[in-house]
């Protein structure tokens, strides 16, 4: 009886759902620009997005109107509120219509996003919140709202190099970062290349231009990147990585390989872009010496070339026929692999001659007799006649031979611009560059808001386009934590200083979302000048929907206005200065901590949950990073006193495994995103290691040496130099190649599951080498070596082993193919191991681990 009334019941539910369904009215978008494919998908955005919060509804895109479509997009240059603007939007509702109307399409996709977050949704640069109203039909809401935008190039730019960045993304990254900047009404992308970027590669003269790597775990090193064996085994890495090497897949590829897949890669990346409106600019270098490769450009004859540095580097001459020949080569290399570029942007770094900057060095004398006497016209007053207006000089004479060769090559609708780091170039470089070249200067040192620094720009941009490039975080000392604020009525500070575009730097997108929309908000005239305080309550009142919202709302303006920002991405260690200001960081982010904990996850939505969840743990994080590296501040300060003792107590106290799981949890918290995973990495390869060089200094851990292959990149800017071994316990160690020891590394692939397989010694050798990682200690140390060896074969093998510091002591070992442990008594001194070794047939050492007594 009762599974028959269970069915008649079941039935009666299904009936109704199915007339439900069937007789659910349609609601209509029609768009009234049926070619134009960013109008199109602006309705599809709109439809896809309605779907999604009224489910008893459905929506349905049409290219006809029909007798009453609900929303109409329509295009209309001669609506007067839209103030002329092409991005410029208006929402209104006509009889029982919505209609979305725009002067160019990419208007009507920011009109659509407007009206979704006037229905309750937020859209961020990392995430984006939508509500789901689950049993309420979509009615005509009463609304009137026109938008204007107060600048013209608003770009997003995620600098190539770090694999917290951009250089960790696959495509569905890059996808996901244009859809997401679109929404928050940025129309351009900006990507740079240094020289030695796969993506871009030449030939000429039957050379072809050398290329490094795309950044990964194992391959390329740009900028402290640190590689290790297997990422799935570093902290707080549990099931976070689904490969033992983390990069985009383009950068897990052969040699041969890293041109087409890159090229591939951000082909794509800008073909998608173009799809949402947005347009494209490609910044190179011009100045470095892989972007003017010296093996290519010895082959052209001596009078095209200018010598730098008394002949030690050569560039070509734009002004001889074989030098310009040379560069237009390279250029139309460029623009047939990436016929998507809307601008071309000459990247140069005047004010230095490192990093390979060959330009950086170019002096008077070095420059063409033509090229001194215009010199010496632009800058008649000897007090002129210094190093930095001689580089500008040169990179004005590129300038103008880019402008030709875009003309010759027929791709005169590319833009070409420059850009540098800081304000400085722009005074005399404006003297003598074109003025129709927009300067794009990166606020390097954070003087945005200096009044000189703003009177210096507003000098230049009455006569041309100035783009400045503002930071969120930076990656040299401000790089974790949370963005800076945005500047303040920057809506007023433009206007008046004649700025029409923009950009903003970045490697992380969350946290940095605060930074943008903010920033986003107040150039544009309905939001013009908007607080960040009320950009960060409006935030809050739509994605928690309690009372909790405006304990959480006071909970962000605490963490904008006082957590810290701290490290860098840019060297082989994280923090490379003294932290400040540590007890309030402590006590600040406790405070905040007890905020949230006061909040009431069990009424919250899903996202919210998620977004508290994610702050509570990032300020646990913060607060343990400040503990930890505070302690291992005064116990490095404790050893130069000499307080072995104090020393001691501090580091056993430091947990750097605490602190990386609380990051780890504070990524899962929300959706993982490839920098969250990049930056979980960092802090293993580049903080890890200083807390574990100062435990082994003072004997509370092991020091172990991993023998096998590691790679290297020549190219690389800054590059990272260690290789680290992490077993699937977490334990780190070091690994020595070829590089480290100068020995030939042993490949085994039936003994070894990866590269780590040993280095061979053939007959005598001494291991000198400093046992910590980046890390001074002059204390000598006294413990136990293990050593491991094994023969290349079944041959036998009589190695003698002599440790120099500890009295000429020695032992001998005979190693009959199989491995064998020796051990042997040994002291560190002067920070180095000096170990002989001295075989009658070649060996392989596999492993060093020196277990050393604690000191007291």
């Amino acid at each position: 009886m009762n599974i028959k009334v269970n069915k008649q019941y079941v039935m009666i539910v299904l009936f109704m759902a199915l007339i439900s369904h069937v007789f659910a009215q349609k609601k209509l978008v029609y768009v009234a620009a049926e070619k134009e494919a960013v109008a199109q998908l602006a309705a599809s955005e709109l439809v896809k997005y309605l779907n999604q919060m009224y489910p008893a509804d459905e929506f349905v895109q049409v290219n006809k109107s029909g007798k009453s479509p609900t929303f109409r997009l329509e295009l209309n240059k001669n609506n007067k509120s839209l103030n002329g603007k092409a991005e410029a939007f208006c929402i209104y509702k006509r009889k029982n219509q919505v209609v979305i109307e725009a002067a160019k399409p990419r208007g009507l996709l920011y009109g659509v996003f407007e009206f979704l977050e006037n229905r309750g949704c937020y859209f961020q640069l990392s995430d984006e919140f939508v509500p789901v109203y689950k049993n309420t039909s979509f009615t005509i809401p009463e609304i009137n709202i026109c938008d204007v935008p107060l600048t013209q190039k608003r770009i997003v730019f995620n600098w190539h190099n770090f694999l917290s960045g951009c250089s960790g993304w696959e495509l569905a990254d890059w996808q996901k970062y244009i859809r997401q900047a679109s929404k928050l009404r940025y129309n351009t992308i900006m990507i740079h290349a240094y020289g030695n970027n796969p993506m871009i590669k030449f030939t000429y003269n039957g050379l072809e231009k050398t290329i490094g790597y795309m950044s990964s775990t194992n391959k390329g090193r740009d900028w402290g990147t640190q590689h290790a064996n297997d990422v799935r085994n570093i902290i707080g890495a549990e099931s976070l990585y689904t490969d033992k090497v983390f990069a985009p897949e383009a950068a897990k590829v052969t040699d041969d390989q890293r041109y087409t897949t890159a090229k591939e890669l951000m082909q794509q990346v800008f073909d998608y872009a173009h799809q949402w409106g947005m347009k494209i600019i490609l910044a190179y270098d011009v100045d470095s010496e892989p972007a003017n490769p010296q093996n290519i450009l010895k082959t052209l004859p001596e009078h095209a070339l200018i010598k730098i540095e008394k002949g030690k580097y050569v560039v070509a001459n734009p002004d001889t026929k074989e030098g310009y020949e040379y560069y237009k080569a390279q250029l139309k290399q460029i623009l047939d692999d990436y016929p998507q570029i809307d601008e071309y942007a000459l990247w140069n770094r005047a004010h230095t001659g490192k990093y390979g900057i060959i330009w950086g060095l170019i002096r008077k004398d070095d420059m063409p007799e033509t090229w001194q006497k215009e010199f010496e016209q632009a800058f008649p007053d000897e007090k002129e006649n210094t190093a930095f207006n001689h580089v500008v000089f040169a990179w004005s004479k590129m300038l103008d031979t880019y402008q030709r060769l875009l003309k010759d090559l027929g791709k005169e609708h590319i833009k070409l611009s420059t850009g540098s780091w800081s304000f400085d170039f722009m005074g005399p470089l404006h003297r003598v560059a074109d003025k129709s070249i927009p300067f794009i200067p990166l606020d390097f040192r954070i003087e945005f808001g200096k009044e000189e620094i703003r009177e210096q720009i507003s000098t230049v941009s009455q006569q041309r386009r100035v783009i400045p490039i503002l930071w969120s975080h930076h990656d040299d000392f401000s790089y974790v934590g949370r963005p800076y604020r945005p500047f303040e009525n920057l809506a007023d500070v433009f206007e008046k200083m004649e700025i029409k575009d923009f950009a903003i730097i970045h490697w992380l997108t969350r946290p940095q979302d605060y930074y943008f929309k903010n920033t986003m908000q107040q150039l544009w005239q309905q939001s013009k000048n908007k607080k960040l305080e009320s950009t960060l309550s409006d935030y809050s009142n739509a994605v928690i929907n309690t009372s909790d919202s405006v304990l959480f709302a006071k909970f962000l303006t605490n963490w904008m206005k006082d957590a810290p920002m701290f490290g860098r991405e840019t060297s082989n260690n994280l923090i490379d200065r003294k932290l400040l200001e540590v007890e309030k960081v402590i006590a600040d982010c406790s405070q905040r901590i007890d905020q949230l904990q006061k909040i009431d996850k069990s009424h919250l939505n899903a996202y919210a949950g998620d977004l508290v969840s994610f702050h509570l743990n990032y300020d646990k994080f913060i607060r343990s990073f400040y503990e930890a590296h505070s302690d291992f501040e005064k116990a490095n300060a404790a050893i130069k006193d000499k307080d072995i003792a104090t020393a001691t107590r501090l580091a056993d106290g430091i947990n750097p495994e605490k602190v990386i799981n609380h990051f780890s949890d504070a990524i899962r918290s929300t959706e993982t995103s490839a920098g969250g995973k990049g930056m979980l990495y960092s802090l293993n390869t580049r903080w890890l290691p200083q807390m574990t060089a100062l435990k082994q200094s003072l004997g509370l851990k092991e020091i172990t040496y991993i023998f096998g292959e590691t790679k290297h990149d020549f190219l690389a800017k800054d590059p990272g130099k260690h290789t680290f071994y992490f077993d699937k316990n977490g334990h780190l160690s070091q690994c020595l190649g070829n590089y480290e020891t100068k020995l030939v590394e042993y490949e085994n692939k039936q003994k070894c599951e990866d590269q780590f397989c040993g280095v061979v010694i053939e007959s005598t050798y001494s291991f000198d080498y400093k046992p910590f990682v980046d890390f001074d200690f002059s204390k000598t140390l006294k413990g136990t070596l293990h050593l491991y060896l094994s023969t290349m074969n079944t041959s036998k093998a009589r190695v003698k082993i002599t440790q120099k510091s500890t009295d000429g002591a020695s032992k001998e070992i005979v190693v009959d193919g199989k491995d064998v442990e020796l051990e042997m008594p040994i002291n560190v001194v002067d920070k180095f191991f000096v170990v002989d070794f001295d075989t009658d047939a070649p060996v392989v050492l596999n492993k060093m681990v020196f277990k050393q007594e604690r000191s007291e």
